[in-house]
């Protein structure tokens, strides 16, 4: 995990390191910190299917099915 860490560290508009790191937080089932992370790559790659794929299962793991939902559309749109 920490290397995941470092390299948003390095380099904060990394969107595929944030990536990386939420779903490792979703494995962790440290969902909070993977909304936190995956919506900072979402902001950075808004075309990206797979942050918004994974913002959707955080979303849907801490029951916000709205934006669970909203996010698995725009991950099947892009």
């Amino acid at each position: 995990m920490r290397q995941f860490q470092r390299s948003v560290e390095i380099n904060p508009d990394y969107a595929q390191g944030y990536e990386a790191l939420g779903e490792l937080y979703i494995y962790l089932k440290r969902n909070d910190d993977a909304v936190r992370v995956l919506e900072r790559a979402v902001d950075l790659a808004p075309g990206s299917g797979k942050a918004h794929y994974n913002l959707g299962r955080a979303y849907q793991a801490m029951g916000r099915d709205s934006e669970a939902q909203r996010q698995f559309n725009l991950a099947k749109a892009t």
